[in-house]
């Protein structure tokens, strides 16, 4: 066992109270991500993994650790839920897994904006703002599982940036309270600029204890799917839902065809064939959503519409 192994191993002796996951298999699921979606990745962090692991639930805690481990000079992963790509979850050099999946309260939303702790999930944190009125900027394909924290420092945005931009466009990330790693670990408020220069920096430079963001209005979202039999009709008909500021909307896909085959010339049926889908809000609030798609359908007599009603959590 190395010397920064042992001194890691001494970390639950100094603080007993706290949450410590000790058990190599669990320490080594804690130690990773989806990296492997990349064989690149997987061989480069193959083997990697922390030698500890503590799940802290409040800010006492988490300073605590932060110390004990300065002191120490064990090293420090942030992990959030692990739902990122790129292996910011995994120890390079070892040390400790600090784990804010437990330290996760929503603090309020009023005023168009919202506040939380860096560990609460997305799904939770909508669950909580729905009821005022509101509901995140963004709803990324991890939208479940992945926290707040996690999606600012190391995501970008998802279903909703079409609207309000990625997660780092001007004013949707308002201000981030963090905790620095020393000895004597102080908590500054970062506001606004500052705060976005922890952004993708996933707890290198600090800390992230809580986010203050911006928030949407709670819309009751409607999925629909359009199918045309021309390609470049429905190119044109899904630019003009994107375009349209007086449509409400989450998110715009646009899919061709299918291939029949990958090693010869497309059929021309296939090439011409195309499927806008998109989420948009029918909500009596917002009235001045109908007509747009009433006139983007009339100038497309090509289009079959097909939708169906579904809340904004749902899978």
């Amino acid at each position: 066992m190395t010397l920064q192994a042992q001194r890691a191993a001494s970390l639950p002796e100094q603080l007993p109270e706290l949450d410590w996951i000790v058990d190599p298999i669990k320490v080594g699921r804690l130690s990773a991500d989806f990296a492997w979606f990349s064989p690149v990745l997987k061989a480069q962090l193959a083997g990697k993994r922390g030698d500890i692991a503590v799940r802290p639930r409040s800010e006492d805690e988490i300073r605590q650790v932060v110390a004990a481990c300065a002191r120490a000079q064990v090293p420090i992963t942030v992990r959030g839920s692990g739902t990122g790509n790129y292996g910011q979850s995994t120890p390079l050099h070892g040390g400790l897994v600090l784990d804010l999946s437990g330290y996760n309260a929503f603090g309020w939303a009023r005023g168009g904006v919202g506040r939380a702790q860096a560990g609460i999930r997305l799904a939770d944190f909508d669950k909580a703002a729905r009821p005022l009125g509101y509901e995140l900027r963004w709803l990324p394909s991890t939208f479940r599982s992945a926290s707040l924290g996690g999606l600012f420092g190391g995501g970008f945005g998802g279903a909703g940036s079409i609207t309000y931009g990625p997660v780092a466009a001007p004013g949707n990330v308002l201000g981030a309270r963090v905790m620095t790693v020393e000895p004597e670990p102080r908590v500054l408020e970062l506001r606004d600029a500052e705060a976005m220069l922890l952004h993708h920096t996933y707890g290198t430079t600090g800390i992230v204890l809580e986010l203050e963001v911006a928030l949407a209005p709670a819309q009751a979202w409607m999925e629909t799917v359009a199918v045309f039999t021309e390609f470049d009709v429905a190119l044109h008909f899904a630019n003009d839902v994107a375009a349209n500021p007086a449509l409400i909307k989450k998110d715009v896909c646009f899919l061709g065809a299918p291939s029949r085959s990958t090693s010869s010339p497309l059929p021309m049926p296939c090439r011409k064939a195309a499927t806008p889908c998109f989420s948009s809000s029918p909500s009596a609030a917002s009235p001045a959503c109908a007509r747009p798609w009433h006139t983007m359908a009339a100038r497309s007599p090509t289009a079959r519409a097909r939708q169906k009603s579904r809340q904004a959590d749902a899978p």
